[in-house]
């Protein structure tokens, strides 16, 4: 029993943790985001606010989808939620199922969200103003 104990300790050993998740990059603010170049290869939205820091951002390279956060100063809510909140013309998007759940946690936790909808690409952005915290999605337009 011993020796199958140990045996399986190596075996997951083996296998680093990024095999099982997508690593998380992180940006401390929106001006070292755009020096990766994470926001024009499309990883991060182009509408953060100058003021963005604590930016999370989750890639995957084979559905060119992405997931993340940013943090912004709550004083700046007010110029920035102008800027951002656009409208929506037309349907709402229905984001992919693996996607759903985290968003509507999100959302019913106080997050008040947005989409954009691209040719290509639709963003999801939810953001709780009071506090400055916000969560993106972005996932493939199959319409």
């Amino acid at each position: 029993m011993r020796a199958l104990s140990l045996l399986l300790v190596l075996a997951l050993s083996a296998f680093p943790c990024f095999a099982i998740a997508k690593p998380a990059v992180h940006y401390a603010t929106k001006g070292a985001a755009v020096k990766a170049k994470a926001i024009t290869e499309g990883w991060v939205p182009d509408l953060l606010p100058s003021t963005s820091f604590n930016i999370w951002v989750v890639k995957n390279a084979a559905t060119k989808e992405s997931t993340g956060s940013f943090s912004f100063k709550p004083t700046d809510k007010e110029r920035w939620h102008v800027q951002m909140h656009i409208p929506i013309c037309g349907s709402w998007q229905m984001p992919p199922a693996a996607l759903q759940k985290e968003i509507t946690s999100y959302r019913s936790s106080g997050g008040s969200g947005f989409q954009i909808i691209k040719k290509d690409f639709v963003w999801q952005i939810s953001c709780k103003y009071g506090v400055g915290d916000c969560k993106f999605w972005k996932w493939v337009n199959m319409q």
